[in-house]
């Protein structure tokens, strides 16, 4: 994690939001953070869902969920490829 001035993120935000691509950068102002810039590297797809109330509501639908031992998972695939 990299900690920046907000004048100095100003003057350099093209090489800061490289580098946040590769680590947190934490903008101070005054000494105290003010924000965190964390780079993605998402296309169209991922975006749409990371903001789709619709997506995350059937992840917290699906973790609710009984779950199978990956053993039995894995029967299942294989069978499917056979």
């Amino acid at each position: 994690m990299k900690s920046v001035d907000a004048g100095q993120f100003a003057a350099n935000v093209n090489q800061y939001l490289q580098d946040s691509l590769g680590e947190l950068i934490v903008v101070t102002k005054a000494g105290k953070p003010c924000a965190v810039i964390q780079g993605l590297n998402y296309d169209d797809e991922q975006l749409e869902l990371v903001n789709s109330a619709e997506f995350w509501s059937m992840i917290r639908q699906r973790r609710n969920e009984k779950t199978i031992p990956w053993d039995v998972a894995k029967a299942k695939l294989d069978s499917v490829d056979e």
